[in-house]
C-alpha cells in the first residue's frame, strides 16, 4: 500500500488584519493572569515582591504596563517577520523563546529575594505564552 506523506501544515503567513485582535486578546490575558499572580503572591502568600531595578515594592500599574508592552513588542516583531521573511511563524517561535530566556537574566542576577526572581520570571513566561500562542494562531492565515 502506497502512502501519501504530504504535510497538512498551515501556511506560514501572517494575517495582518487579525493582528490587532490577537494583540488585544493576548494583552488582556497576560494582564489578567499576571495581576492574579501578583494578588496571590502578595495577598494570599504574603510574599514581598520587589522590582529588580531599585528594590521597591512591585505594584499593579507596572505589571499592567509591562505586560501590555511585552505583547505590543511581540506583535511588532511578528508583523515585521511576516513582511520580511518566508517563515514568520517558525522564526517568531524561535525569537520568542530566545527573548524569554534573555528576559530572565536581569531578574536572576539582580540583588533581590528569591520569591521576587521567581514571580517576575513567571510573569515573563505568561506574557511570552500569550503572545506566542495567540499571534501564531489568531493572526495566522489559514
Amino acid at each position: 500500500m502506497a502512502s501519501n506523506s504530504q504535510s497538512r501544515s498551515l501556511p506560514e503567513k501572517v494575517a495582518t488584519g487579525k493582528l490587532l485582535r490577537a494583540g488585544i486578546i493576548a494583552a488582556l490575558g497576560a494582564v489578567i493572569v499576571n495581576s492574579l499572580i501578583f494578588v496571590f503572591t502578595t495577598g494570599v502568600f504574603k510574599l514581598n515582591i520587589v522590582l529588580p531595578t531599585d528594590g521597591s515594592a512591585l505594584s499593579l500599574p507596572p505589571i499592567i504596563f509591562t505586560s501590555v508592552l511585552g505583547v505590543v513588542g511581540a506583535g511588532v516583531v511578528y508583523y515585521a517577520l511576516g513582511r520580511f521573511t518566508s517563515r514568520p511563524v517558525t522564526i517568531f517561535w524561535i525569537v520568542g523563546v530566545v527573548f524569554l530566556i534573555v528576559s530572565f537574566l536581569p531578574n536572576l542576577f539582580a540583588s533581590i529575594n528569591t520569591e521576587s526572581k521567581l514571580t517576575l520570571s513567571l510573569m515573563h513566561v505568561v506574557v511570552a505564552a500569550f503572545s506566542l500562542v495567540l499571534f501564531t494562531t489568531v493572526a495566522r492565515e489559514k
